[in-house]
């Protein structure tokens, strides 16, 4: 690698020495502001490697599966009282509780868990990986659209009770696993979005 002659430094820029000690100091500071220079010293925004996702703990574990233990039972709640009322409505309740269950899916986490009752109850929020921004309310909603759907599908009488109730439990079993098995706690919906969930202490 070519060396300055003046104190022997090697060139970080092809002919101009950047050694503050160096005798050409003065002028190698004065010719680094060239904008011709400044392009050579700076990498191309294409050769720009992006950074690494940002990532935090998740939550304490009891506080993580507290929140999301309070929202299955609620739904199933939901969805036992609807079971229950069948024989009264012609089984309009059961496919209403699904509807409702799968409405609130779709809504809960808009402004990053605004609405979800289990996070607002262990104080977390939902946040963008990328950023660790509140994340918006599209990857809100795609973090859920499996529920969403699966909860569509148990609306639909007959096939829900077998293909909606099944899907219902595979989610819920794997995202359980995913949980406790990943250092940040996220589930497939988070990884689908690119989210994900974070402690939130609220103001005293």
């Amino acid at each position: 690698m070519p060396s300055c002659p003046h104190c022997g430094v090697p060139y970080e820029i092809e002919g101009t020495c950047t050694n503050p000690a160096c005798p050409e100091a003065e002028a190698a500071a004065t010719a680094f502001q060239s904008p011709i220079l400044r392009q050579k010293a700076t990498p191309a925004p294409s050769a720009r490697r992006p950074g690494p996702l940002l990532e935090v703990p998740r939550p304490p574990l009891e506080r993580r599966l507290g929140g999301s233990a309070l929202e299955v039972f609620t739904l199933f709640l939901v969805e036992l009282i609807g079971s229950l009322a069948m024989g009264f409505t012609f089984g309009v309740s059961g496919a209403l509780s699904s509807l409702i269950d799968a409405t609130y899916m779709a809504l809960k986490d808009m402004g990053g868990g605004r609405y979800s009752f289990g996070k607002r109850a262990v104080s977390e929020r939902v946040v963008d990986v990328a950023t660790l921004e509140r994340a918006s309310n599209g990857k809100c909603f795609l973090r859920n659209l499996p529920y969403v759907l699966a909860w569509g599908l148990a609306v639909i009488p007959v096939i829900g009770d077998l293909v909606g109730w099944s899907l219902i439990g595979v989610l819920v079993l794997l995202d359980l696993i995913l949980i406790l098995a990943t250092p940040t706690g996220r589930r497939l919906g988070d990884f689908i979005a690119g989210t994900q969930v974070v402690a939130e202490e609220r103001n005293p």
